[in-house]
C-alpha cells in the first residue's frame, strides 16, 4: 500500500513479458544448478562462434585470420549481452535472425522453407526479452531493402518465388509481435517507453 512516505509508486505501468526465458532459466537451475547456467551462458555464446564457422566455410573463408579476429571481437562485445539473465535469449535469436537471413540471400529457391523461421523466431523472441524490438528493426530494413533490390537492383535480390515466402514470413512476424499475454500493450510499451522521461517513478505523494 501507499503511504506518505513512499516516493515509489504503488501501482508500476512496467509492462514486462519474459516468461519463456524465466521459465528456462527456473528448469535449467532445477534440474542442473548454477554449473548449468554457467554451462548455457557459455554454450550461447559457443553458438555465435559456430554461426561464423559454418557461414564462414560456406563462403570458403574459414581458415582467413581475420574471419576469426572478427569473431573474437564479436564475442567480446556481447559480453554485456551475456548475462544469465533474458537478454542472453536476445544474443542468441539476434544471431539466429541474422544466420537466416544470409542463408536466405546464399541459397537461392531453395531458401523458401527458411524465410518462416522468422515468425517462429520471433514469437519466441517476443516472449523471452525485449530486445525482440532490435529483431523487428532489422526484419524491417531486411524488407525495406529486399524492396529496393527488386526495383533497383534485381540482380542483387532474392528470387521472386522466395520474395513471397519472405514477405508472408514478414506479415507473420509483425502478428507474433502481439502473440503474448499482454496484446498490443508489450510492444506498445516498450515503444513509448522509448520516448518517456519516466516522470512517473519521481512522483512525490502528496
Amino acid at each position: 500500500d501507499h503511504t506518505a512516505f513512499t516516493w515509489t509508486p504503488a501501482e508500476s505501468p512496467t509492462v514486462y513479458c519474459a516468461w519463456i526465458a524465466q521459465v528456462f532459466l527456473y528448469l535449467l537451475h532445477a534440474a542442473g544448478g548454477l554449473s548449468a547456467l554457467f554451462a548455457f551462458r557459455y554454450g550461447c555464446l559457443l553458438f555465435f562462434v559456430l554461426a561464423v564457422w559454418y557461414q564462414a566455410r560456406l563462403l570458403g573463408v574459414a581458415r582467413h585470420p581475420l574471419t576469426w579476429l572478427i569473431s573474437l571481437l564479436g564475442v567480446l562485445m556481447s559480453q554485456n549481452a551475456a548475462y544469465i539473465k533474458p537478454e542472453i535469449f536476445s544474443y542468441v535469436f539476434m544471431t539466429s535472425s541474422v544466420l537466416a537471413w544470409l542463408r536466405i540471400k546464399s541459397d537461392g529457391e531453395k531458401a523458401r522453407r527458411t524465410c518462416y523461421l522468422f515468425p517462429v523466431l520471433m514469437v519466441l523472441w517476443v516472449n523471452s526479452h525485449g530486445g525482440f524490438l532490435f529483431g523487428a528493426g532489422f526484419l524491417f530494413v531486411m524488407g525495406i531493402g529486399e524492396g529496393l533490390n527488386a526495383l533497383l537492383s534485381p540482380e542483387e535480390a532474392i528470387p521472386p518465388g522466395v520474395r513471397r515466402h519472405f514477405v508472408f514470413a514478414l506479415f507473420l512476424s509483425v502478428l507474433a509481435l502481439f502473440a503474448t499475454p499482454y496484446g498490443w500493450r508489450y510492444p506498445g510499451y516498450l515503444v513509448s517507453s522509448l520516448f518517456s522521461t519516466n516522470e512517473d517513478y519521481f512522483r512525490v505523494i502528496e
